[in-house]
């Protein structure tokens, strides 16, 4: 699966996500505005920081003429400057974000059943 697959898989939960919330806390017309703002919001600062993240990695990898496929090689390639330290901070921030789109997913899950068998959430 390549990037842009993964992008639009996660672009279709982000909806359901954000809609299910919507659901939940019986948004009605006047709500839409500020959702509006937050939604936009949120798209632009995304692709902001995720034009930052290609430029950075293309000052990076693109001299050594490495192509981060793999989780292991982008870890490395920033980690390696910044020597123990840097392995150790960038670890954990991964896994930081593993977990939290891991708690995500599973927090979807449950909205998911409960939405099916029409149960409170």
């Amino acid at each position: 699966m390549c990037e842009w697959d993964f992008g639009q898989r996660v672009k279709e939960y982000e909806v359901h996500f954000y809609s299910s919330g919507a659901m939940e806390e019986d948004w009605n017309e006047k709500d839409l505005p500020e959702n509006f703002e937050v939604a936009s919001l949120g798209s632009i600062l995304g692709a902001v920081l995720t034009v930052a993240l290609l430029a950075i990695d293309a000052l990076v990898f693109m001299p050594e003429r490495v192509f981060p496929e793999h989780l292991n090689v982008a870890v490395s390639g920033i980690a390696t400057p910044l020597g123990k330290t840097g392995y150790l901070l960038v670890i954990l921030g991964t896994l930081a974000c593993l977990a939290g789109a891991s708690v995500e997913t599973v927090l979807s899950g449950g909205y998911n059943l409960c939405q099916f068998y029409n149960l409170t959430w």
